[in-house]
């Protein structure tokens, strides 16, 4: 995926075709969506809502869809990917970045049961680093369950080294340094450290 397909998603949207022909259209989130992402949310599996929120939920609370609707598009993005069929419009895949306390950025994305395997995840991947080096993170960080292997797949094709979490045996940490010559002016470029910037009721989580 080029930058100038990258841009034209972050400035309104753009369609994209998966590995079995389907096509989704990928976009920033609106405030419009709101009630579209909590859909989404309680239609995933009780097994994919554990894998990213590492808890039970069965829907978002206001105070976490508020954080992931009311974002600042810079040191906060989040993406929505959204497919069309004959029962409408529905959101399938959630991606989202955001700055820890020191200016690094956390990531974590979740894509719908029935989407996933298609190659969205790494897509949607591919986006947030891209985006987060333009905007001049120094480091992309995240949290994995263990036995995640699907999003551990798409770590280590976009280059994230794998190591055990400090904060709980049940997870991998994953850690990826930005290319610094997209640098920009107020980003912290300091030691890493983990973040809990994302809405989730424990650490943030890609799943």
């Amino acid at each position: 995926m080029d930058r100038a397909q990258i841009a034209m998603i972050l400035d309104g949207g753009a369609d994209l075709r998966l590995h079995d022909g389907r096509t989704v259209h990928v976009r920033p989130v609106r405030p419009a969506d709101t009630d579209a992402v909590q859909v989404f949310v309680r239609g995933l599996s009780e097994t994919t809502r554990r894998l990213r929120f590492f808890a039970p939920i069965r829907e978002l609370t206001p105070s976490m869809l508020k954080r992931l609707i009311e974002v600042d598009g810079r040191l906060d993005r989040v993406l929505v990917a959204v497919a069309r069929d004959e029962r409408g419009e529905r959101i399938v895949a959630l991606a989202q970045y955001a700055a820890d306390a020191d200016g690094r950025c956390d990531l974590a994305l979740v894509t719908a049961d029935d989407w996933q395997g298609l190659g969205l995840g790494r897509m949607l991947m591919e986006m947030l680093l891209e985006t987060a080096r333009n905007v001049g993170f120094a480091r992309a960080g995240g949290d994995v369950l263990r036995g995640n292997e699907a999003m551990l797949g798409v770590a280590r094709d976009a280059g994230f080294a794998i190591m055990h979490s400090p904060h709980d045996a049940t997870m991998f940490r994953i850690v990826l340094d930005l290319d610094d010559r997209f640098a920009g002016p107020g980003i912290s470029a300091g030691p890493y450290q983990s973040a809990r910037a994302l809405p989730a009721p424990r650490p943030a989580t890609i799943g």
